[in-house]
């Protein structure tokens, strides 16, 4: 692993989401109708005018 802060926060991060992910009372089944749902509105969802820029994490 990187000694450098920015890296080993990014890693701490990645490790709590991958143990979320596995951790099925923390994110239940969503209904199909729900997904379907959230991806026709993405699919029909006019795009950005411009990308946003995120902020550096720290």
């Amino acid at each position: 692993m990187d000694d450098d802060p920015d890296q080993t926060e990014l890693d701490e991060v990645r490790r709590e989401l991958r143990r979320f992910a596995a951790d099925d009372a923390a994110a239940p089944e969503v209904p199909a109708e729900v997904t379907a749902r959230v991806g026709a509105a993405l699919r029909n969802a006019p795009s950005p005018r411009r990308r946003f820029r995120f902020p550096r994490l720290r």
